[in-house]
């Protein structure tokens, strides 16, 4: 009976595996082929692209580091849409001791928490997007997602809505590195295929 269990819950996971990344690879991991713009998310048919032309460090005294850049939005991404619908600029304030980051969309210095383990609703591509920015910066990642998934206090509280979430966007990455011809442990975003 346990076997049965095991093997049916592989199957589904297999599944819903397979249909995911099927839908996760409909979308360009760069705009146009322009490796400046680079896929950081994507929900239902809209994508939102780093620019990393426009990433700007306006503070680096470590552990502490803010970074702007801008993203763009492309709505029918995943039908084949290039057509930039609008351009928006992030502020990121990152504490690497304390792995936290924040983000500041009306460019005032109104710092907002980005909760890892908040949903969607309350980072949006924000958490992504800060995540990117700092790989890009830096050529290290900030990744307060994966550290606190894996902790013990947060791997008996989390969320099964959550841990959907990051499964979606492992397996996206998975597919995104299967795209690129290029083998690498899954990760949530895009960082090792980024190049220079």
């Amino acid at each position: 009976m346990k076997r049965l269990f095991i093997s049916m819950g592989l199957f589904l996971w297999l599944v819903i595996g397979g249909v995911m990344i099927a839908g996760a690879e409909s979308y360009p991991v760069y705009l146009n082929e322009d490796r400046n713009y680079i896929l950081c998310d994507a929900y239902k048919e809209t994508a939102w692209y780093l620019d990393r032309s426009s990433l700007n460090v306006q503070k680096y005294d470590p552990p502490q580091y803010i970074i702007a850049v801008n993203v763009v939005t492309v709505p029918d991404a995943d039908r084949g849409g290039t057509d930039i619908n609008g351009v928006r600029t992030f502020r990121f304030f990152y504490n690497y001791e304390l792995k936290r980051m924040y983000v500041d969309l009306s460019l005032t210095d109104a710092w907002r928490y980005l909760d890892p383990n908040g949903d969607w609703a309350a980072t949006d591509i924000s958490l992504p997007v800060g995540e990117l920015s700092f790989a890009l910066a830096y050529n290290m990642k900030f990744t307060i997602l994966m550290m606190t998934l894996f902790t013990v206090e947060y791997k008996e509280t989390l969320p099964v809505k959550r841990l959907f979430i990051f499964l979606t966007r492992m397996i996206r990455s998975i597919s995104i590195v299967r795209h690129d011809k290029k083998m690498r442990l899954p990760n949530l975003y895009i960082y090792d295929n980024i190049q220079a």
